[in-house]
């Protein structure tokens, strides 16, 4: 069992710590948001379908989201909020016969997501699929492992 030192040294050495203050502003977006879905916000080369994102564009079912060094994309998608860190790669798809089903490929990189309850959410990242009860989760892809934190 590890000591509460332990599990504090290990939280603050981790890269998660560049995040601090984002997950309550996504949590803040989530429950105030009674946006269109689409991208909220982004900053650097963003790429959707390899094309250049533009503020309110429409994630759609299918689509491949890329982010480039130095840059992130904030978008909703069924009032859940998805922020996508730098060198991100995810496909967005629905399950056919439940319409608030979002499976999210992660392919490289992390995302950071808060969730409407009534949305089943689910990750897969090569081969394993992750299933979150939660109302927030991040996940981050390194080439010899995969870190999953369920933040709510």
């Amino acid at each position: 069992m590890l000591s509460r030192r332990g599990v504090l040294k290990t939280v603050l050495t981790f890269p998660l710590v560049v995040l601090v203050g984002w997950p309550e502003k996504l949590w803040s977006m989530a429950k105030t948001s009674r946006h269109v879905d689409g991208v909220v916000e982004f900053r650097g080369t963003v790429l959707v379908n390899k094309i250049v994102v533009q503020k309110g564009m429409v994630i759609k079912d299918g689509d491949y989201i890329e982010t480039s060094a130095a840059s992130f994309v904030i978008f909703i998608l069924d009032e859940c909020v998805y922020k996508l860190r730098p060198n991100t790669q995810v496909k967005i798809q629905r399950q056919v016969k439940e319409e608030k089903h979002h499976l999210i490929q992660l392919l490289k990189g992390g995302v950071l997501s808060v969730f409407k309850k009534e949305v089943k959410k689910e990750f897969m990242h090569k081969g394993v699929s992750i299933g979150v009860r939660g109302s927030g989760a991040y996940l981050e892809s390194f080439p010899d492992k995969l870190y999953l934190c369920l933040c709510y």
